[in-house]
């Protein structure tokens, strides 16, 4: 994990966010997995908390400008296509966004999530 953050301070639900991590790593892992390690990367880049999973993926034919907005689309037993459409509503309730990428010459999968730093001062005080 390569994590590089500075002072900042992200408004969120985190019983919501700790759904959110499980079902990204959950899916990393269960769907079409390559060989080698998932690498999670964390920053903060334009007052934005930026969180990218990268994920081996030899096969990939999935389209990725719709990632999370397409649920039932893959459906197997007990799996109706709703992780990723759960992670993306929770995201972008707190102001954020999901977006997806191929790289086919890394045989990479990146997951990314932005979300918005708060300016530090607290909004209840």
């Amino acid at each position: 994990m390569d994590v590089q953050l500075q002072d900042g301070i992200l408004n969120i639900d985190p019983q919501l966010f700790q759904e959110v991590f499980v079902e990204l790593f959950a899916n990393a892992f269960q769907h079409d997995r390559g060989k080698g390690p998932l690498v999670a990367t964390a920053r903060i880049s334009d007052g934005q908390f930026l969180f990218s999973l990268h994920e081996p993926k030899a096969v990939f034919s999935s389209e990725t400008q719709n990632w999370g907005r397409e649920p039932f689309r893959n459906i197997r037993q007990r799996h109706y296509g709703l992780g990723l459409n759960r992670v993306r509503a929770i995201i972008e309730a707190h102001g954020g966004g999901l977006q997806a990428q191929y790289d086919p010459k890394a045989a990479t999968l990146v997951s990314t999530m932005a979300l918005p730093m708060s300016s530090g001062q607290s909004e209840h005080g």
